[in-house]
């Protein structure tokens, strides 16, 4: 029954996306994140996400001249770079992934990040940015109701597994839903509904609900830095420190004693096995990336996974630190690119913040919003190996069509300002 309903939903999405391509990189986006097959129950590898891709890419046949836009955005532009090394480090590596009967993870990888470039191809105006973040923040934000508000109806609770998708395991939902929390503060500040200004409240307070019940160290330290940096932006600090303690404070009176207990182990991470072993997975994906600097073992881990931990089966370990698992898996040029990716984009978005806030106060929230997304990644991304965290790329995505959009926007305040002046100068007595 479950299924039929997505498909109902689905039909008419997919038929719309032929003639507006710009629905199908929304449904795209929304089935991504939220995962709505989960929900259903859904067999495993159901081709829905695969149509609504292929739906949305031959609707976009008749714009193809939009994709210059990709080769003059500087952020677009990176990420195309940066698949270069990642591909030959996977066609050179170590261990030859055996693509002939399994799809590689450079395979996956390429075709999210062929739906990401679309991104700034389709999002023109900022009114469609301003719409893409609030899908964004909304579908992850179901998530964190769902997982927050069932910890606190039960009386507390301690997630250790996945939800699926980009979600596998419990940090992934504490690091999905601390870059979701400002996508959901900042898109809360454009709406004039009090109904809809309560109800994202009430998913930010599920979302800090859902963090603190994941028992995440990685997690919770990335909250901590995302409400740092908000409450450090605000003008009222005092009185958003109360709020942010009322809206948090719930969940972790609920499961204080486990919550307490896990995060203390952070004081001395030399004296907890868990903590300790990722020091030791550091140095190893250090020493990895010295042995192969140029490609690494090979995107997608399956090599330095076993050299990292050669005391495990198959699989390996990975190394729980984004940047040192690119820098062994793909070499120092992927490393360095990606890098320059993330926080090149994350610096440049403070600039336009600020310059936005001062021109446009109106479409301010939009590069705030991304820009504490992404720090909350680069915070996170300390603790865990995400090289494959889609939601990171369509977040630099909607970065690069920031870029385009406020170019844009400037150029026509300066031309509006210009004809004020010389309406002015015309009208103006002799």
């Amino acid at each position: 029954m479950r299924e039929i309903l997505l498909v109902i939903i689905l039909v008419p999405l997919l038929v719309l996306a032929l003639f507006r391509p710009l629905i199908g990189i929304y449904t795209y986006i929304w089935y991504a994140l939220l995962r709505p097959d989960i929900l259903a129950y859904t067999a495993w590898g159901s081709p829905y996400s695969s149509m609504i891709a292929a739906v949305t890419l031959f609707g976009l046949v008749r714009q193809l001249g939009a994709l210059r836009f990709v080769f003059n955005n500087p952020i677009a532009l990176g990420l195309v770079v940066l698949q270069l090394p990642m591909a030959l480090s996977h066609w050179f590596a170590e261990v030859p992934w055996q693509s002939l009967f399994r799809i590689s993870p450079l395979d996956l990888f390429e075709k999210m990040i062929l739906m990401c470039l679309v991104i700034p191809v389709l999002v023109v105006t900022a009114r469609q940015l301003w719409w893409l973040l609030l899908i964004m923040g909304g579908s992850l934000g179901i998530l964190g109701v769902k997982f927050g508000l069932f910890g606190l109806v039960v009386g507390g609770a301690v997630f250790r597994q996945g939800y699926g998708g980009l979600l596998s395991d419990n940090n992934d939902i504490a690091l999905a839903f601390a870059m979701t929390i400002p996508l959901v503060w900042c898109m809360r500040r454009d709406i004039e509904s009090k109904a809809w200004k309560l109800a994202l409240l009430f998913t930010t307070a599920m979302l800090f609900s859902g963090i603190i019940m994941t028992h995440s160290r990685g997690g919770s330290l990335t909250l901590l830095g995302i409400l740092l940096l908000i409450v450090m932006r605000s003008k009222q600090k005092l009185a958003l420190v109360v709020s942010l303690a009322i809206l948090i404070g719930p969940a972790i009176y609920l499961v204080r004693d486990s919550y307490v207990a896990r995060i203390s182990t952070l004081q001395d991470p030399t004296q907890e096995q868990s903590a300790m072993s990722r020091v030791d997975l550091a140095k190893a994906a250090i020493q990895t990336w010295r042995d192969y600097p140029f490609l690494g073992m090979g995107f997608g881990g399956r090599a330095s996974r076993h050299v990292l931990n050669p005391s495990k089966d198959a699989t390996g370990s990975v190394v729980h630190n984004t940047y040192l698992q690119m820098l062994a898996d793909s070499g120092i040029f992927a490393g360095l690119i990606y890098v320059g990716l993330l926080w090149g984009t994350i610096l440049w978005l403070e600039f336009s913040r600020r310059k936005t806030r001062r021109l446009l106060p109106h479409l301010a929230n939009i590069p705030e919003a991304i820009q504490l997304s992404l720090i909350a990644f680069a915070i996170g991304a300390t603790f865990l190996s995400r090289i494959q965290f889609d939601f990171t790329y369509m977040l630099l995505m909607a970065a690069a069509s920031w870029w385009n959009v406020s170019r844009n926007e400037l150029a026509a305040l300066q031309v509006n300002s210009a004809i004020e002046v010389t309406t002015e100068a015309v009208l103006e007595p002799a």
